[in-house]
């Protein structure tokens, strides 16, 4: 697993943009403007509550479900900062604590790019990301449809460009599997 070494709390953050990047679907500016504010704690019956993002996309207001992973790594972050999430407002990712300013979009694709490097993959870009988030949701048996609901998408047909290329390399691996039988 990904850690920063500098300190604890730095490693949390990181862990939290590496986690958006990976089960959000959120684009990487959204990630980089993301404020607290925009965090909604929706609950799901009794003692059960999810994390919701408000975005804004041609126009248009979206609530995107966050996956669980993507939602604990942001419940640690707002721990880590010894608050809960509706107490915090201002940006997720800042600069320093005193600086209440967001990260740059260069340095959480560094903070990525060193993820990728540390854990022994090659460097992606987070439309790789975004990319493999979809075809991850799915592999969980959601219709593309339903894909494009959680990503914020209009068209379904985006999410096809999206999965391209993991449903070709799908197909290769069953051709492979089918020829060694």
């Amino acid at each position: 697993m990904y850690s920063a070494k500098r300190d604890s709390t730095r490693g949390i953050r990181d862990l939290a943009i590496v986690a958006l990047h990976c089960f959000s679907g959120l684009r990487p500016e959204e990630i980089t403007a993301l404020d607290w504010d925009q965090i909604e704690v929706a609950r799901q019956g009794e003692g059960y509550q999810a994390l919701c993002v408000a975005v804004h996309r041609g126009g248009q207001a979206w609530t995107l479900p966050l996956p669980r992973h993507s939602a604990t790594a942001l419940v640690q972050l707002a721990d880590s900062l010894d608050a809960q999430i509706g107490d915090l407002h201002g940006p997720i990712f800042k600069r320093s604590a005193s600086v209440d300013q967001p990260l740059s979009y260069r340095a959480i694709r560094d903070v990525v790019g060193r993820a990728c490097d540390q854990s022994g993959l090659p460097i992606v870009e987070a439309v790789d990301l975004r990319a493999a988030f979809a075809h991850w949701l799915g592999s969980q048996g959601l219709s593309d449809h339903e894909v494009a609901s959680v990503l914020g998408v209009q068209r379904v047909r985006t999410v096809d460009r999206l999965l391209r290329r993991h449903r070709a390399l799908d197909a290769q691996r069953r051709v492979r599997e089918t020829q060694s039988r």
